[in-house]
């Protein structure tokens, strides 16, 4: 039975309430931190914690030997700067003092924003958060300051680097399977505009798999340093892709050549924010997760998988759209 206490951050939101289990299967201790509602799980030392108003992290630290820190703010922009960034140097500074040996850090892929380039590894350069986020990427106004603070959250990571091991987790987009039947409600406007896009998804289990994985090599290693892991599932379709698989054909909107319509969805964005440059937004980016592949890890869900499992959730007869 492996001894090692996991200090899982935002336990109770959607990653955490998967990733506590897969922790316990895997025979991990965890330590849950919730800010409001405890989770149900009895086998879970959980620990109420709001970071909006507490400071002191050593009694949530204590004991722990690794970290995985989902905690962040999405929705208040105005609290961004204190959860993803101020709580994300205190928590790993603290982790330090505390003799923690692993830091795993949920980022997102918003850190590139909209990149000049199609392709996107974790070598691919990262927004500028000390410059205009609005002229680096195409987003709503909350998102870029989503960005900017996730951006800025792993810069404040650089200083712990040599004390401990801090893995960069940088997810597309986390969906269970009901999350691939969402863009089925879409109207039929909206479909013929992003038929062409891919979805980005990622399943929820895939994810957490891979936090699991990571978790394992680390401490079987015994290193330090910063590594940075896309997250994302490279084969995730486009959203005609999508509607083919789960709706007869005749129910999808007719889509124009993908050439044209990709570019005048760039045009699009050249338009609306102004600019003179060409910037990919998400659904026309092609994430690589190389890096997390030759780990030797293998996503157990996966594309196919996940999409049997969506259409599993349609009763028979249901009208999905």
């Amino acid at each position: 039975m492996n001894s090692t206490t996991v200090l899982v951050t935002g336990a109770t939101g959607f990653i955490g309430r998967h990733l506590v289990p897969a922790l316990i299967d895997a025979g991990f201790d965890v330590r849950g931190q919730y800010r409001k509602q405890q989770g149900q799980n009895p086998v879970v030392e959980w620990r109420r914690f709001d970071f909006d108003k507490e400071a002191d992290l050593r009694s949530l630290v204590h004991g722990c030997k690794a970290i995985i820190h989902l905690a962040a703010e999405i929705a208040d922009p105005g609290k961004m700067d204190r959860l993803n960034v101020g709580i994300t140097r205190a928590l790993a500074k603290t982790a330090v003092e505390q003799g923690v040996s692993y830091f795993g850090h949920a980022s997102s892929i918003v850190v590139y924003g909209s990149p000049r380039q199609a392709d996107v590894d974790e070598s691919t350069s990262l927004i500028d958060p000390l410059s205009s986020i609005d002229r680096q990427y195409s987003a709503e106004p909350y998102m870029l300051e989503y960005a900017r603070t996730k951006a800025l959250g792993e810069m404040a990571l650089l200083p712990f680097i040599s004390d401990i091991q801090i893995d960069i987790l940088r997810p597309s987009v986390v969906v269970d399977s009901h999350g691939y039947l969402q863009p089925i409600r879409w109207k039929t406007a909206r479909r013929a505009l992003h038929m062409h896009r891919r979805t980005q998804y990622i399943h929820v289990g895939d994810v957490v798999a891979a936090l699991v994985f990571l978790l394992r090599r680390s401490i079987a290693g015994g290193q330090t340093g910063f590594v940075p892991y896309n997250i994302c599932d490279d084969r995730s379709g486009t959203y005609q892709a999508l509607f083919s698989a789960l709706l007869s054909r005749e129910h999808t909107a007719p889509m124009l050549p993908r050439g044209l319509i990709t570019n005048l969805d760039l045009a699009k964005d050249m338009i609306k924010h102004r600019r003179l440059e060409v910037r990919y937004p998400l659904g026309l980016l092609n994430f690589e997760n190389k890096r997390l592949r030759e780990t030797g890890f293998t996503a157990p869900i996966g594309w196919d998988r996940a999409l049997a499992e969506a259409l599993a959730l349609a009763a028979p007869g249901h009208k999905l759209a």
